[in-house]
Formats: C-alpha cells, structure tokens, sequence
C-alpha cells in the first residue's frame, strides 16, 4: 500500500498554494480586462456627440432651476405687494411711514433698564431682556381700534405662564419723529405702547407723504 511520506505532503501542499496564488492572480487578471472592456465600450457608446448632448441637457436643467428661483422671488414680492396694498394705513396713508416691509425693518425701540421694547409697525411687538436673552412676542398685528386711527391691537403673543396669550395696544400721539416713549403693563400679560409719530398730528396731509 502506498502513501505519502511527509516530504510528499509538504510539496503537494506547497503545489497547492501555488496554484491557489496563480488562481487568484488570473481573476485579478480577468477583472482589470473587464473594466478595461466596459471603458471601452463606454467610451465608443459615450462619443463626443453623447457628451455634447449630456452637456446641452445639464446646461438647461441648471438654467430651468435658476428661472425657478427667480419665479419664486417675485412671487414673493408679489405676495408682499399685495399685502402692503391692502393694509390700511390712514386716511391718507400717513401710516405707511411705520410699515415694516419685513421682520426686522423699520422698527421704534425703546431701552429700559430691564428691557428692550420694539414695535415693528403692522408686523409685531415685542421685548428683549438688555442683558441679553430670548425675544418675547407680544403679538402681532391685528387691526385698529376705532375709527380715528390712534391706536392699533396687536393680538396672539406668547402665552404667559399660566395667562392668556400677550397682547399689546399702540397708542399713538403727534410728534416730530417716530419714537417709543413708554411701554407699560396695565394689566398682566397686556402690554401698551406710547408711540409719537407725525402720522398722528392733525395737520397732516397726502402733501406732505
């Protein structure tokens, strides 16, 4: 009976590994000659004329999403200019003057030693600590009170703690500039603001706008 001594297993075992390396090697081989193949034919499917078409179609997508955009801002003018157009602002639109075209523009400050008071006309009223802290709204705007435009509502602020929702009345009086003279609290969580503004004098006139 035969067998295999141990020199005889160790060659077959060092022949086995070798085949087994060259195995691999040739798939490596083989894979590198298949993507080498697919590129190729990429590049003959992919000619210049491809290119160029592919190139044309990502220049129009980019330009249609650019007049997108453009479409949605004056839409959103639009939509500011309607709004501004119906809002009312006097007899003789003497109030467009306090209109806030966005949050933040064109608004009266007033600085205590414990807060900053801020009434951005037909948007909100609010108030800041001056030390530093969170914005709280005092409403916003909600229409006039009467008929003698002198005060303004400005409704649905922030809920107090265990209270309504913050409100705020604007009271406005005649003066040479727009300016905050005083906010106070006559009754918890309803606020009042003391405005001065030359849209209140009596003497005003669409001349003078």
């Amino acid at each position: 009976m035969n067998a295999f001594s141990h020199e005889d297993e160790d060659d077959y075992d060092y022949e086995s590994s070798r085949g087994s390396k060259h195995f691999k090697s040739d798939k490596r081989a083989e894979s590198a000659s298949l993507r080498n193949e697919a590129k190729r034919l990429k590049d003959e499917v992919f000619d210049e004329a491809a290119h160029t078409a592919i190139k044309a179609a990502n220049t129009a997508r980019n330009e249609h999403t650019k007049q997108e955009q453009l479409v949605k801002v004056k839409k959103s003018k639009l939509t500011v200019l309607r709004k501004t157009h119906d809002q009312d602002f006097g007899l003789h639109k003497e109030y467009f003057q306090l209109y806030a075209t966005n949050a933040d523009d064109n608004c009266i400050e007033l600085r205590t030693n414990e807060y900053i008071y801020k009434m951005c006309g037909y948007r909100k009223a609010s108030q800041k600590p001056i030390n530093g802290g969170m914005e709280t709204n005092l409403g916003t705007f909600e229409d006039w009170v009467g008929n003698d435009y002198k005060k303004q509502r400005y409704s649905g602020g922030q809920k107090c703690w265990n209270g309504p929702d913050r409100s705020c009345n604007v009271v406005f009086s005649c003066g040479k500039e727009n300016k905050l003279l005083e906010a106070n609290e006559p009754q918890r969580c309803e606020y009042e603001f003391l405005i001065e503004t030359p849209a209140a004098c009596d003497d005003f006139s669409h001349d003078e706008l």
